[in-house]
């Protein structure tokens, strides 16, 4: 892709906490390339409300906390979708959010259907992670998965206990690629 590099809204140290009504427009071809940061995606970070965005053919790389949508969500997010994207991250890398935490940390009525590398890290179709206390309710996942690391999922790639994952679901393809192994001399 070509055009203009996105700049994420919010940092870890500054994040999002406003809200955002996408009122059903798209987002179409983002480009966020930043391989060498964290908090990756149309947003870094959020701790406010994000509703009815929805984004298509974006390219998103990252370091860790990476997502389509969001790098880290602590906020919440309602009747969102990234379709046709691909997400590239080495740690906590997922379609529409790269990690996903807190008590009062909600994802509901959205989807991914996409491509994530996760590098070396925990990766997901939907999310990289969820945990303890948040919550994600009636979202799906498509698409293809890939990771040097074990801990992968079509929907979510680790999910502590204590979360509260239901009524959603992941198809697609879950691949794990195996190094290969260093030469003898």
């Amino acid at each position: 892709m070509s055009g203009i590099n996105w700049v994420p809204i919010g940092t870890s140290g500054t994040p999002f906490t406003g809200t955002l009504d996408g009122e059903g427009f798209t987002i179409k071809n983002l480009n966020c390339n930043l391989p060498n940061q964290d908090y990756v995606g149309l947003f870094g970070c959020n701790q406010g409300l994000l509703s009815e965005v929805t984004l298509e053919n974006a390219a998103v790389t990252g370091r860790s906390y990476t997502g389509g949508l969001i790098g880290s969500n602590a906020g919440e997010i309602v009747g969102c979708s990234v379709a046709g994207a691909s997400v590239t991250g080495n740690g906590y890398t997922g379609g529409l959010a790269g990690y996903h935490a807190g008590d009062d940390a909600m994802i509901t009525d959205s989807s991914a259907a996409i491509t994530v590398n996760g590098g070396n890290g925990i990766a997901g179709g939907f999310v990289g992670a969820v945990q303890s206390g948040a919550m994600v309710e009636d979202c799906d996942a498509s698409g293809a998965v890939s990771s040097t690391n074990a801990t992968i999922g079509a929907f979510s790639g680790q999910t502590a206990s204590g979360t509260d994952v239901s009524n959603c679901t992941g198809t697609g393809t879950v691949t794990v690629i195996i190094p290969p192994s260093p030469s003898a001399a």
